[in-house]
């Protein structure tokens, strides 16, 4: 057992005890500054249902590599390691996320000695473990890194490419779609002028990645969430979306629902199936702690059912992830969004036509069927003529509204009329 500061920068959170060898934490001695600890942990100080030091503990296992990881097992041989932990204790847990790292506390050290946003760290390495069959490795890959605090199922690596910090995501098992995928999310966001995160397609050792730079610099964090979702109890009166649009503008984020719902839009085309509740969220500032914005769309490679095989696709019809429904068909979940009128589908025929281009482009080196791409091309179309098709619904719906609206009050004013003729006669007879 040792002791450890848990810092966000230089402010300390806590005076903690760990243990290396279980990789846990097992007290917590002191809280110095818990409103800068990560949300969590800082909610479970506040309520007497939840246990701070599991939440902390949960907190630390969540940040790093996780078992289900693609080829993993073929990434560890390749490290010559049989787990992670020793590396990500090694790098101080601190991660291109957020600002929360740890340190044993008679080590003198400042965040500005080793934090990722402005100091380099090593990364050749350890890409290349991920990206190709390499299975030898130097001294480099045990360096400092924030490659050992990433979560998440695909393959993927923290790089430096000319001095930005940019993270490359693999494709998943058979298919490898998503790369792809990324892109055309991108090339959508940006016809539709949305915030996002922008993906380009990058060769590394022969296989093609998605590429894309970090959007948290060394004063913001992201928060997930799930992480804001379940910080105060739902009200049984409302859903769970407008439950997270209320928290969110209970913490200055007044335009939550509009960028919401343009994620919304995003995901019915695309058929993303994984919109979980640790991929979308919001940015703060660690400095001020004031939530600042609604974090960009990122993280869209699991769409297109990407691992669907491409005689069983069906772009009609389907189901994803809608906060605690995790099974919600996207038909349902499109109603959310209260203007689809503001949206130009009809341009994005032509994004896909160059997206098409794209993928013939780089397919020498990925070797998609021509019969999936096909099928995909095809199917984001007709997921482009769905939306349109709803679009037209909701304009005349609204048309009907107005019409309602514009008789009612015509028939209001006639009825004004009537009452004050009705008024004049009473008054004309009194006299």
């Amino acid at each position: 057992m040792a002791k450890y500061l848990l810092k966000n920068k230089d402010t300390v959170i806590a005076i903690v005890n760990f243990v290396p060898e279980a990789n846990a934490f097992i007290s917590i001695d002191e809280w110095i500054n818990p409103n800068f600890a990560p949300i969590t942990i800082k909610n479970s100080i506040d309520k007497k249902y939840l246990n701070p030091l599991k939440e902390l503990n949960n907190w630390y296992q969540n940040r790093g590599i996780p078992q289900y990881r693609d080829e993993l097992n073929d990434l560890l041989v390749k490290l010559n390691v049989d787990n992670i932990s020793e590396l990500k204790r090694n790098s101080y847990a601190l991660s291109l996320s957020d600002q929360y790292w740890f340190h044993p506390i008679e080590e003198n050290i400042e965040w500005k000695d080793v934090n990722f946003f402005t100091n380099d760290f090593h990364f050749l390495e350890f890409a290349n473990a991920v990206f190709s069959s390499q299975s030898k490795t130097t001294n480099d890959v045990y360096s400092s890194s924030p490659n050992f605090s990433t979560d998440g199922m695909v393959k993927k690596a923290w790089i430096i490419d000319d001095n930005i910090r940019t993270l490359l995501k693999g494709g998943y098992k058979k298919s490898r779609q998503e790369p792809f995928n990324e892109l055309l999310a991108s090339m959508i966001c940006k016809e539709l002028k949305f915030d996002y995160v922008p993906y380009y397609l990058k060769d590394v050792n022969n296989q093609i990645v998605s590429a894309c730079p970090t959007f948290i610099d060394s004063n913001t964090e992201l928060i997930s969430a799930a992480d804001i979702f379940f910080s105060e109890k739902k009200n049984n009166s409302i859903n769970d979306y407008n439950h997270y649009i209320s928290l969110l503008e209970k913490n200055g984020i007044l335009d939550a629902r509009i960028h919401l719902e343009n994620m919304i839009v995003l995901d019915y085309l695309m058929l993303n199936e994984d919109r979980h509740m640790r991929n979308f969220g919001v940015i703060r500032d660690v400095n001020t702690l004031e939530w600042i914005k609604v974090a960009p769309i990122y993280d869209t490679g699991q769409s297109l059912l990407s691992q669907t095989d491409y005689l069983d696709m069906n772009f009609n019809k389907g189901n994803g992830k809608f906060f605690t429904n995790i099974q919600m068909p996207f038909d349902k979940i499109i109603l959310n969004v209260q203007d689809l009128t503001r949206y130009d589908f009809q341009s994005l025929f032509s994004v896909i036509d160059r997206w098409e281009l794209e993928l013939h482009r780089w397919n020498e080196k990925v070797l998609i069927p021509e019969e999936r791409i096909d099928r995909i091309v095809e199917g984001i179309k007709t997921r482009i003529k769905k939306a349109i098709l709803i679009q037209d619904i909701q304009k005349q719906q609204n048309q009907d509204i107005e019409y309602r609206i514009e008789k009612t009050s015509k028939k209001e004013n006639l009825q004004v009329k009537d009452i004050n003729r009705h008024i004049r006669q009473k008054d004309n007879l009194g006299k």
